[in-house]
């Protein structure tokens, strides 16, 4: 499952763990592109798309998906002993109820030319099978606020943490209130989602098939 190719007409979608290389010659970019040119949410001016590197993504496990040799999606999957470690963690309430290992699926972005096209719920999805395969067991992410991203998140199997708050960490401060969102992770749970890749997978492949025929 580290790997999945499919071929949408003349076009081939390739999902895999980005190496090392791979993250600073993609991940990275599409992160500077999405987070400081589009959103304008960086700090301090960043120059370069490694100026939007941090501290977690020496230890990150990081997901991309390719269109046609272009990383369009990635994220990346912080685990930790404890949720305090997290990217979000000084933001998520009530730490003594997360017992055993936790995760963050963090720094999520989809290339704007391909949104809405089942991306994100694809990395989401792979993340909680990946956090499951490490015996994780409390699963967090952390989005901007809005009624869309808590209806998707509950469908998602996500309870929301807390209040809205301002996110800050040290590459990104963005303006709009965001959430922490909580999932639980069980074997019937991982066991469905990994099942559940395969579909989404088809559904994505069918959409960007659209897309790019528009």
């Amino acid at each position: 499952m580290d790997s999945v190719e499919f071929q949408i007409g003349n076009h081939t979608l390739w999902a895999h763990t980005l190496s090392a290389a791979e993250v600073v010659q993609d991940y990275l970019p599409l992160r500077f592109s999405t987070l400081h040119r589009e959103m304008h949410w960086a700090k301090d001016g960043p120059k370069t798309p490694f100026d939007l590197r941090d501290g977690y993504d020496e230890t990150a496990w990081p997901f991309g998906i390719y269109l046609d040799g272009q990383l369009v999606a990635a994220t990346r999957l912080v685990s930790a002993d404890s949720p305090a470690e997290l990217p979000s963690g000084s933001f998520i309430t009530d730490l003594p109820m997360y017992t055993g290992r936790s995760a963050e699926i963090s720094k999520a972005v989809v290339d704007s030319s391909w949104r809405n096209c089942g991306l994100f719920t694809i990395l989401l999805t792979r993340c909680r099978v990946e956090a499951y395969a490490y015996e994780i067991r409390h699963l967090f992410i952390s989005v901007i606020d809005s009624e869309r991203a808590r209806a998707f998140l509950s469908r998602e199997g996500f309870k929301i943490v807390g209040s809205p708050f301002s996110f800050e960490d040290q590459t990104i401060a963005p303006k709009p209130q965001a959430i922490v969102a909580h999932a639980q992770l069980d074997s019937e749970e991982a066991l469905c989602s990994s099942k559940h890749l395969d579909s989404l997978y088809a559904a994505g492949c069918q959409k960007l098939a659209r897309r790019s025929a528009s």
